[in-house]
């Protein structure tokens, strides 16, 4: 049957597309709104999917009128337009369901009559997952609509976090002072304090000198900055024995909560139910030791007469919390005949970027990016253990910084950890695996997926034999420190209750001694046990904690070669 809005023959996506308003006047108005919007036939004549979509314009972040305040009301007004008239984002993360309910509620049932004050409900549900412009979005550049909500998001981010002191960073970026200098006409914070002087009569200096330490020290904004800089929070609670067993006790996830935990809430805006990141001593740091592992490859390995060298860039969450993770990927390497070397100067910035700071994320992007092309010059090759810095690496240090050479350099010769060993299969070969019979549920993490290299850890535990691989392709919720916050925590529960719903049936159906939770993403595999084991208690289930093991892909292979 055609459709009696556009005459194509789609009228089944039109109709189910909108659910809640089926064989209601508004289903046809919101069609006849999208045909209106697009100046097309039909929707679907555009693909919703794409495989190879990787065009994207570089973020304009030193030009003044990126914080322009104006500007970006007239930008997010036209984007929340189209996305109201086409609602294929509904069932990704809360910034859709938000926006949606904020214009349905509104006086006109449109965008126009939307408060700007509004605009922080769809903003601070986004975790810039990319899933919206990978997986969904129609209308991505080079689409004459030009729609990247993730970066309009990251923009409203940037705004809202600049602060006078960022004009003297940007000279850095051989950037003139007076293009950062942004006048009081354009209503932005950024570079001046002009704008809060002509609302108030006194300057944010002003202010800032009257307020009391403790004030500045226990703010939202100063406690976020605090805890979500990684290297710093490590280089503590890894400074001792002492200090590492105070941050551990400190962090650690109670029923009740635990005194210290409601502390953190009130003061830090940390869920009291959040599973923190568990520190190692200094000791066991990844980067101090893998220098007491074993160094010697395996000669009888195809790999070995390549003289392939690469190096493992360790990440803040392996180095600090999880050099197990690091570990496996050593012994695995070494198996298959690779001598990897291990570096570990500083985080990539990714906390940072999601909370818009862009130029402290540029000046990390240059000074580990020079640092590692070091290697790349010496013929290595860049594996990273964890995806989210690999999304940096690979896709957002190039658009924010698009003409550094090192930054050219290192998105081209880097790589995840398992793409790295399904490329090494393909061109060289690897040791033949032996079998390992158990079942894993599987979960394809969003920052993997936004890379649009496929499902790589899925072909890495593919080669295992007798191994039984349950695949979840669904969004976790955690979203980096988004997921921790008390006001993201329940939020994140929300959104991965289909995959913590999926990973408990695979866990009732396993019929062997284990079952392993695995993920590329060494915070969503921990946030999936937590909601795994909450559902289970709601439902009354008992769970045999003995039998549940969370485990990264590398870590599965590892165990198959008997290497741990």
């Amino acid at each position: 049957m055609l459709c009696s809005i556009c005459s194509c023959s789609k009228k089944s996506k039109h109709i189910l597309l909108f659910p809640r308003w089926q064989n209601q006047s508004r289903s046809r108005w919101l069609v006849e709104k999208r045909h209106e919007l697009l100046s097309e036939k039909c929707l679907y004549s555009n693909k919703s999917k794409s495989a190879d979509k990787k065009f994207r314009y570089p973020i304009p972040w030193t030009d003044p009128a990126f914080y322009n305040k104006n500007s970006l009301e007239r930008e997010t007004r036209r984007v929340f337009d189209v996305c109201n008239g086409c609602r294929l984002c509904y069932s990704l993360c809360d910034s859709f369901p938000n926006l949606f309910d904020l214009v349905d509620g509104s006086k006109t049932e449109d965008v126009d009559s939307l408060s700007t004050t509004d605009f922080s409900k769809v903003v601070n549900s986004c975790t810039l997952c990319d899933m919206c412009y990978i997986n969904k979005c129609p209308y991505t550049p080079p689409h004459p609509l030009n729609i990247d909500f993730p970066k309009l998001m990251l923009r409203h981010k940037s705004v809202e976090t600049s602060g006078k002191h960022d004009v003297v960073k940007l000279d850095r970026f051989g950037i003139d002072r007076k293009l950062a200098s942004v006048q009081e006409s354009t209503g932005s914070k950024f570079g001046s304090d002009s704008t809060h002087r002509s609302a108030t009569g006194v300057s944010n200096v002003d202010t800032m000198s009257k307020q009391s330490i403790f004030t500045k020290l226990m703010s939202k904004n100063y406690l976020h900055s605090l805890y979500t800089n990684m290297d710093l929070m490590g280089t503590i609670a890894t400074s001792s024995r002492f200090m590492t067993n105070l941050v551990n006790w400190i962090t650690q996830t109670t029923d009740p909560p635990s005194f210290a935990r409601i502390i953190l809430s009130k003061f830090a805006h940390i869920h009291e139910r959040a599973k923190l990141p568990v520190y190692v001593s200094r000791e066991e740091t990844f980067v101090r030791s893998w220098k007491r592992l074993n160094q010697l490859p395996n000669k009888k390995a195809k790999a070995f007469a390549t003289k392939k060298r690469i190096t493992i860039y360790a990440t803040c969450s392996v180095n600090f919390n999880k050099p197990h993770i690091g570990e496996a990927a050593h012994a695995v390497l070494l198996h298959n005949g690779i001598e990897p070397h291990v570096e570990y100067n500083r985080c990539c910035s990714m906390p940072q970027f999601e909370a818009g700071k862009l130029v402290r994320v540029a000046q990390v992007a240059i000074d580990l990016a020079e640092r590692l092309c070091m290697y790349i010059k010496q013929g290595h090759d860049i594996v990273v253990l964890t995806p989210s810095c690999l999304l940096m690496m690979k896709q957002e240090w190039p658009l924010l910084i698009p003409n550094n050479e090192n930054i050219h350099i290192l998105s081209k010769n880097c790589y995840d950890l398992t793409e790295y060993m399904v490329k090494l299969k393909k061109e060289i070969g690897i040791v033949p695996i032996p079998e390992l019979d158990t079942t894993v549920s599987l979960h394809h993490a969003c920052h993997s997926r936004s890379q649009n290299v496929g499902f790589k850890a899925l072909e890495l535990l593919k080669m295992i034999p007798k191994l039984k691989i349950a695949t979840i392709e669904r969004c976790s919720g955690h979203g980096g420190s988004f997921g921790v916050q008390k006001k993201g925590f329940e939020i994140a529960n929300k959104v991965g209750k289909n995959v913590f719903k999926q990973t408990l049936e695979n866990i009732e159906r396993c019929t062997t001694d284990e079952h392993f939770i695995s993920s590329e993403c060494p915070l969503s595999v921990e946030h999936i046990e937590q909601g795994v084991t909450d559902l289970a208690k709601q439902a009354g289930k008992i769970l045999d904690r003995a039998k549940i093991q969370t485990k990264h892909p590398i870590e599965i292979l590892a165990r198959a070669y008997r290497l741990c």
